[in-house]
C-alpha cells in the first residue's frame, strides 16, 4: 500500500501559519531574566550608577522650578500657607494644646516633616510609571528612580526649614545639644519615605488603582499623626496602637529636639523598629516585582 502525499491548500496553510503566530505572540519563546534579584545587588548597582543618580536629581530639580515666578519659593509657600490655616482654625478657634510651644511653631514644624514625607511618597509612587520608556530601553537599577525623588524632596525640606529657623529666632527659642541628633531623625524619615515609595512605585506599575488610593490613605495618615495636635492627647490603651505609626515617634522627637521638650524614648524605639520593618517589607516587595517591570508597562 503506497502512502498518498498530503497536500495543504492555500487556505489551510494560512490557518496553520496564523495559529503558529498567535501561539508565539501569546507565549514568548525566550524570557531573559536575572539569575536572582536581591536588595544587595540593587544597592551595589546604585553605587555603580551614582552618576546617573546625580543626573536624575539635577534634571528633576531644574524641571521642577523651570519657568516659575517664585522658583524655590514654592517649597516654602506650601507649608507656610497650610500652617497659617491651621493656626487660625486649630490654634485660635479650637485652641488645640501645643505642649507649651507657640502654636505657629508647633504647626509649622509638624507640617515641615509631614509634607516632606507625604510628597516624597506621592511623587515616588509615580517615579517608575513616569519613566516607562527609559525602563524598557536601557538597564539600570530601578531603585535609582524613587531614590532620586527623595533627594529632590529633601532639597525642598531644607529650603522650608530656613523659615522654621527664622520663627525660632523670632520666638527666642534656642535648642539644646540634642539638636545634633536631628540629622539622624531626618535620615530615618527619608529611609521610611524611600522604602514606601519604592514599594508603591512597583505596585503602581502593575495596579494603577494604587495611584488613586494613595491620596486618600495619606489624608487619613495625616490625621492619625501628631501634625496639628500633640501626641500627649492620645492616652490609655489607644496610645499603644497609636505609637505603631512610625511618624508619631519621628514628629514628636523632631519637636523635642528643636524646642527642648521631653524626648519620649519609648516612642523613638517603637518608631525605629516600625521604620525598619516597613522599609524591609517594602524593599522586598520591590525586588519581587522588579523582574516584570518592563513587561507590565
Amino acid at each position: 500500500m503506497t502512502e498518498q502525499p498530503i497536500e495543504l491548500t492555500a487556505e489551510a496553510s494560512n490557518v496553520a501559519v496564523a495559529s503558529n503566530h498567535s501561539a508565539s505572540d501569546s507565549v514568548p519563546l525566550i524570557k531573559i531574566r536575572p539569575h536572582r534579584t536581591s536588595l544587595y545587588l540593587e544597592l551595589n548597582e546604585i553605587w555603580a550608577y551614582r552618576e546617573l543618580l546625580f543626573v536624575l536629581v539635577w534634571r528633576d530639580m531644574k524641571a521642577r522650578y523651570k519657568q516659575t515666578a517664585l522658583g524655590i519659593g514654592w517649597a516654602i509657600l506650601q507649608p507656610l500657607s497650610l500652617a497659617l490655616v491651621f493656626v487660625i482654625f486649630f490654634g485660635i478657634v479650637v485652641r488645640v494644646p501645643s505642649d507649651g510651644v507657640p502654636y505657629s511653631l508647633f504647626a509649622y514644624s509638624g507640617l515641615l516633616a509631614w509634607l516632606f514625607f507625604a510628597q516624597a511618597v506621592a511623587t515616588g509612587c509615580q517615579s517608575l510609571s513616569g519613566h516607562g520608556p527609559l525602563i524598557n530601553q536601557i538597564h539600570f537599577p530601578r531603585l535609582i528612580l524613587p531614590l532620586a525623588n527623595i533627594f529632590v524632596r529633601l532639597f525642598d525640606f531644607l529650603a522650608a526649614a530656613v523659615v522654621l529657623a527664622g520663627l525660632m529666632v523670632f520666638y527666642g527659642i534656642r535648642p539644646g545639644w540634642l539638636i545634633l541628633l536631628l540629622p539622624m531623625l531626618i535620615l530615618q524619615l527619608a529611609i521610611l519615605a524611600f522604602g514606601l515609595s519604592a514599594a508603591l512605585a512597583a505596585l503602581h506599575m502593575k495596579y494603577r488603582d494604587v495611584g488613586s488610593l494613595l491620596p486618600v490613605v495619606l489624608q487619613i495618615w495625616m490625621f492619625c499623626s501628631p501634625i496639628v495636635y500633640p501626641a500627649s492627647l492620645i492616652g490609655g490603651r489607644w496610645r499603644r496602637i497609636y505609637l505603631l505609626n512610625p511618624l508619631v515617634g519621628i514628629i514628636e522627637s523632631f519637636r523635642a529636639l528643636l524646642f527642648g521638650l521631653t524626648l519620649d524614648v519609648r516612642a523613638v524605639q517603637i518608631s525605629m523598629l516600625m521604620t525598619l520593618v516597613l522599609t524591609a517589607a517594602s524593599l522586598w516587595i520591590f525586588c519581587a516585582l522588579s523582574k516584570d517591570m518592563a513587561d507590565v508597562y
